[in-house]
Parts: structure tokens; sequence; C-alpha cells
């Protein structure tokens, strides 16, 4: 079997939506802190720390998949990030808000590095390019509308607090798709 649509779009989701809480804090991490009173210098350190935590959060997956499988990486990973979000949307101390971005950043570097290995795990090896060619598409959706969807969303209401919301659900939307794609997966005809 070449494609198996149900995951494929099961993935799909998932990708884009963990993708969309991401990239929608990345965005806007030196914002987010900046409206916290935060001075021009913790807005450069946040930059960085946001990167150093992405960066983390990818390298991570490589020592992570040797104990456990890249659905548990991913739906773990978007739990904690869930988490982390609804924190930052009513935390106002500008370094507990830098900690906190790090940290998104950190899950979502772990979801951009599980998806692959999620794809080939559990969808044809053979035409793991193609597959994840299709998943992929979820990544650039998410680039493409999720900041656009967040700058909206600040502008109208004036604060991060909406958007932080709307990320900790697509975050919270991945987890759920993560626990349902069990069942799907056991569905896969072999």
């Amino acid at each position: 079997m070449k494609f198996h649509w149900p995951s494929l779009a099961m993935f799909w989701i998932m990708f884009a939506s963990g993708s969309s809480a991401g990239l929608m804090v990345l965005g806007f991490a030196p914002h987010i802190i900046a409206d916290r009173g935060a001075s021009v210098a913790l807005g450069v350190a946040t930059i960085a720390c946001v990167a150093i935590g992405n960066s983390i959060g990818r390298l991570s997956v490589g020592v992570a998949q040797y104990r456990f499988t890249p659905i548990m990486i991913i739906g773990s990973s978007q739990l904690a990030s869930c988490l982390c979000l609804f924190s930052l949307s009513v935390v106002s101390d500008a370094g507990i808000s830098v900690l906190l971005l790090a940290l998104v950043a950190m899950f979502y570097g772990v979801l951009a590095a599980a998806m692959p290995l999620l794809t080939r795990a559990e969808l044809e090896p053979s035409w793991f390019s193609a597959n994840f060619a299709i998943i992929f598409t979820g990544w650039g959706f998410a680039g493409l509308t999720a900041p656009w969807i967040a700058g909206i969303l600040r502008d109208q209401s004036g604060s991060f607090h909406t958007m932080l919301l709307l990320a900790g659900g697509a975050s919270a939307a991945c987890v759920v798709l993560t626990i349902l794609s069990r069942s799907l997966q056991t569905q896969q005809p072999s």
C-alpha cells in the first residue's frame, strides 16, 4: 500500500496544529516579552533562548527515539507545550515568560524532528519521501497562516492573551490527534 490516506490526513493535521503553536510563539517571542515590560536586552536574550530551546528539542529526539516511540515523543512534547502556552497566557513576569517561551520552542523542535520518524515508523517505509512530502505541507500551511492569525488576534485584542490561548488549543489538538492516531494505526491493513 503506497498511501494510507486516513493516517496521512491525521499526521498532516497533527503537524499543522503543533507547528502552528510553535510558529506563533517563535514569531512573536520578542513582542510577547516587550508587552510584559521587558528591556530591549531581554528581548534579544529571548530570541537567543528560543533558538537554543528549538535546537535542544530537535537534538533531543535523537536520544529519545531509542527509548520512546515517535507518537509518544510527539504527544508528550505537545502536552508540555500546551501547559507552557496556557501558563504564558496568565503569567506577567518577563523572566518566567522567557523560560516558558524557550520551553515552547524546545517542544516545537521536538515535534519538527519527530514527525519524519513517525512517518517512517507508521507508514510504508519505501514510500517515505512521498508520504512525508504530503505531511510536510502541514508545516508550510502552519507557517503561512499561524503568524498571520496571531497578528490579527494581537491587533484586535491589544494583547497576546487570545493568541496564546489559541496556540495552547492547537497544541492540545495535536495531543488529541496523537491519541486518536493509535486507534487509526490499529485499523490499517498490512
